[in-house]
């Protein structure tokens, strides 16, 4: 059967099979007088994925499914020290490890409206990290805060990018744009963390928070240039305000704030930057007792227009494309819920 161009029935990838083990300890060891706790860790990842017959796939450009296996020890050190009442100064050393998976690997999909298509990279390696977080927490319950401070470095970065014109793994023509999975070598994200939160009155509490993080990669075609990295997200502020009156009821005001994308790697094209935006959301429940709950919301209450750098950039939506509206988030809803525990 045809429908839009596409022959059914169909499979975009063979039939297969992805196992995975993790296996992780640690433990705890207490020193002066338990202010200072150190925690060392030790995980140990292994993962096979095998793809099976499948009649119903119909290979792209010859290709064929890839087995792949892979394991690895990845340790950890933690450390956390109270220098005064209600303040503690931590920092960790993480190692970290991750498989491609099923789809990264052995998808292909074709689009033969908006020509365009997903290609599958069997040369896909597991990605492996090294990283560095130091922080402060202070406060209790009513009043405190939290900053953090990270340094992460990444081997053979799993990220979904778009194809430059000329790159042997692009659909030919009339396929206008092709997206793969690839190792992207010496990438480095970096950036901080700040929350806060506030009991400024008995029933009333307020928090904040706000995130920052910069990212880049080495070019595969120009060793020695550093491009941004398009997976990071732009800074982010939240605001929140929790009402609760009662025991059985509240309120809550949220305010997201997202700056604008600014820092953009533009060589498989120039791809369309969302501006900054601010949406206001409001919740409420409703303990009616205490197996019932209702739960009320009203997202983007003030109706505002906007997009999601991360829907953007996996649309590989174009600057000057002719239908963003298509991409962006919805405007002013209402959702009602009842929950109900038997």
């Amino acid at each position: 059967d045809q429908f839009l161009g596409e022959s059914f029935p169909k499979s975009e990838y063979p039939k297969g099979r992805m196992d995975q083990l993790g296996v992780f300890g640690q433990d705890e060891i207490y020193l002066a007088d338990g202010r200072l706790r150190l925690t060392p860790g030790l995980r140990y990842d292994q993962f096979k994925l095998e793809p099976e017959s499948d009649p119903l796939y119909r290979p792209v450009a010859g290709a064929s499914a890839a087995s792949k296996n892979g394991s690895r020890l990845s340790p950890k050190l933690a450390a956390s020290f109270e220098f005064l009442p209600q303040w503690h100064a931590y920092g960790q050393y993480v190692e970290g490890y991750r498989a491609p998976n099923y789809e990264q690997v052995n998808r292909y999909f074709l689009n033969n409206q908006q020509f365009y298509g997903i290609v599958g990279n069997s040369d896909l390696k597991p990605e492996t990290s090294k990283g560095v977080e130091l922080g402060l927490k202070a406060g209790n319950s009513d009043f405190g805060g939290q900053l953090a401070v990270f340094d992460n470095r990444y081997r053979d970065f799993i990220d979904q990018v778009r194809l430059a014109a000329g790159d042997p793994a692009r659909l030919p023509a009339p396929y206008t744009t092709t997206f793969q999975y690839r190792n992207l070598q010496n990438v480095s994200i970096r950036g901080y963390e700040l929350r806060g939160h506030w009991q400024a009155r008995k029933h009333l509490k307020l928090s904040a928070a706000y995130a920052y993080a910069w990212g880049q990669y080495e070019s595969n075609t120009a060793a020695g240039t550093f491009l941004p990295l398009n997976s990071i997200e732009p800074r982010r502020l939240t605001l929140a305000a929790l009402w609760t009156p009662a025991a059985d009821w509240g309120l809550e005001t949220r305010v997201r704030v997202a700056g604008k994308q600014s820092r953009v790697d533009d060589s498989a094209g120039t791809l369309f930057r969302p501006g900054g935006y601010s949406v206001v959301d409001l919740g409420g429940w409703w303990q009616i007792k205490r197996s019932a709950r209702v739960n009320l919301a009203i997202s983007n209450l003030f109706d505002r227009k906007y997009w999601l750098w991360s829907d953007v950039r996996r649309a590989g939506l174009p600057i000057g494309d002719v239908a963003p509206d298509f991409y962006t988030q919805p405007g002013r809803n209402l959702s009602l819920s009842l929950t109900l525990d038997l």
